[in-house]
């Protein structure tokens, strides 16, 4: 990935490749708690961000989508990033915080 350039097909590559590698132990980046640190949560991210982009694509605005994201992942441990993911890329909210400008303006791909 570049550092103007998100892609979700590098997102994806990025968890065939991390699969590949065949941990024994995965620790979560997004987690208030962690039941189990099992590798087995690539799988569920890739499967998550592919449901992600589906949904982002047949609803009209940021509400919609995480009401059916939702739907699908009732038990989301930290709902704040979806919440945010949501806003920045159906409604095209501007992240206000203290990310540095390259982050705060990077384009996304999908």
């Amino acid at each position: 990935m570049t550092s103007t350039t998100f892609s979700i097909t590098e997102l994806e590559e990025d968890t065939i490749w991390l699969e590949a590698l065949a941990p024994k132990v995965l620790i979560p980046g997004h987690s208030r708690t962690t039941p189990t640190l099992s590798p087995s949560a690539i799988g569920f991210t890739r499967t998550y961000i592919k449901d992600f982009i589906r949904t982002l694509h047949k609803v009209n605005n940021s509400e919609a989508l995480v009401q059916e994201m939702e739907r699908i992942y009732p038990n989301l441990p930290v709902k704040i990033c979806l919440d945010y993911s949501a806003r920045i890329l159906k409604d095209h909210y501007v992240w206000p915080g203290d990310w540095p400008v390259s982050l705060r303006e990077m384009k996304t791909t999908l």
